[in-house]
């Protein structure tokens, strides 16, 4: 586990965060809190830790759940992700979320519906402020 220091993350904080597919595996990853490209502090993955997580997602239903792997190119760095959610085909991307060329954790609950995985983060973990 890393260290949590401030209630408040800042740029350059690594923090741990946990990823459960429903029904499926549990995984733990650790976030570097980034700059956005709105200038917010974010917890943000690499292109490896987005795998793991989709990796996971998908091995729960994978005849219902895809997703195709990112370009390298500069202007194509998203992870698409496709899916079949009530007779409806979803397509969406996880897109770079800042100049590091890092996803961000915070777009997540947006890509994937609320019932296929919890996300757990440190304070949720944990009380802070003893």
């Amino acid at each position: 586990m890393t260290e949590q220091h401030n209630i408040e993350p800042a740029r350059g904080d690594r923090r741990d965060f946990t990823f459960t597919a429903t029904g499926g595996e549990t995984i733990t990853l650790t976030a570097t809190y980034d700059i956005n490209w709105g200038y917010e502090v974010e917890p943000c993955i690499g292109v490896d830790e987005v795998f793991s997580i989709l990796d996971v997602w998908q091995r729960v239903n994978a005849a219902h759940r895809q997703f195709l792997w990112p370009s390298t190119e500069r202007d194509d760095d998203d992870a698409i992700i496709a899916y079949l959610w009530e007779g409806h085909i979803v397509l969406d991307g996880w897109k770079i979320a800042t100049e590091t060329d890092r996803h961000s954790l915070d777009d997540l609950p947006a890509l994937l519906p609320q019932t296929h995985f919890t996300l757990i983060g440190p304070f949720d973990l944990e009380e802070v402020g003893e």
